[in-house]
């Protein structure tokens, strides 16, 4: 597939949650031309997702709990490249990430945490970690460096 004069090559993505964040990460990942399911427990937040995300060819929807290894496995996971739990819950999120990264084996898997003291533990147990409070700080310490540096160029 060619977009933009270069060769992009689509990755096939597995969501957990289609909430706020499962949904919003589901649109840009389909945006850029990448193929994903995504999972969800409950019939009703799966038909949240916008027509025009769910009308795309490279989007298929499973309902079920992905905290059990045969729903994830009925929905594809282990034909994908990327798992990213996006739950509302730091324990599910974690358990999702465990099963698909240990028993499934998918080579990349990221939890979405939001408490920053779990997230340091879980990327001991080798989960890549989403910590919104480390992405601002991350995002406002960057921003300082940047300031410095321009501030000792002037100088």
């Amino acid at each position: 597939m060619i977009q933009n004069s270069k060769i992009i090559h689509p990755k096939r993505i597995s969501i957990i949650g289609a909430g706020t964040i499962g949904s919003a990460v589901l649109k840009n990942l389909v945006d850029h031309a990448n193929i994903v399911k995504i999972i969800d427990q409950n019939q009703s937040t799966l038909h949240h997702i916008p027509e025009s995300v769910l009308n795309n060819n490279n989007v298929t929807t499973y309902c079920g709990d992905g905290t059990k290894e045969e729903v994830l496995r009925k929905s594809g996971l282990q034909d994908t490249e990327i798992c990213f739990a996006l739950t509302g819950s730091d324990s599910v999120n974690l358990f999702i990430a465990q099963i698909a990264l240990h028993i499934i084996r998918i080579p990349n898997v990221y939890s979405y945490i939001k408490d920053p003291v779990l997230a340091n533990f879980y990327d001991t147990l080798g989960i890549e970690t989403i910590n919104r409070t480390a992405i601002v700080v991350n995002n406002i310490l960057d921003d300082l460096d940047e300031l410095n540096q321009n501030t000792n160029e002037i100088e």
